[in-house]
């Protein structure tokens, strides 16, 4: 049992991890939110070595990706807290419900990706694609520790000010 427990609050915690890097729901502009996807477009075209006319038929796939992706990760962060909150207080059929929202939803952004999957053939060869998917992992980590190294966070948990123009990520 108290395996399963943790289990469980590994799930949950993967589950609602993003939410402490997401600006609020619907806030697509900032100077956090700019910084981030100036740093991808940097970075995925690098890592992908994408010539100039496949950045032109790529970013408007991938961005349509992103929102998409971006608006059923908005809809689930809205309940992540509130379980993560209350878990040790929550029923066993309430915690296995919330785990099984977090599968579907999980599933939800599986067909997302392969719905993309058929578009970014239409722009990219496979090769690149399978190195955007490693791409995107690499750019995670490499934007937390960006933050962690600059002792940043998210805006309202360490700090609103923005730093001198650099390459640091504003605050």
């Amino acid at each position: 049992m108290r395996m399963n427990v943790r289990i469980i609050i590994l799930l949950l915690m993967v589950a609602t991890g993003a939410k402490a890097f997401a600006q609020p729901p619907g806030d697509d502009t900032g100077p956090l939110r700019d910084w981030v996807n100036t740093k991808r477009i940097g970075f995925f075209t690098n890592k992908l070595n994408l010539t100039s006319k496949e950045a032109e038929k790529f970013w408007p796939v991938y961005n349509d990706y992103a929102k998409e992706v971006g608006e059923l990760r908005d809809a689930r962060r809205k309940n992540g807290r509130e379980t993560m909150d209350n878990l040790n207080t929550m029923a066993d059929s309430t915690i296995e419900r919330e785990i099984n929202e977090e599968l579907a939803f999980r599933q939800q952004e599986l067909d997302i990706l392969k719905k993309y999957l058929v578009e970014f053939k239409t722009v990219l060869p496979m090769k690149k694609i399978a190195l955007l998917l490693k791409a995107e992992e690499e750019f995670k980590i490499w934007i937390l520790k960006e933050w962690k190294n600059h002792g940043l966070g998210p805006p309202g948990r360490g700090g609103d000010d923005m730093p001198p123009p650099g390459s640091a990520p504003p605050r």
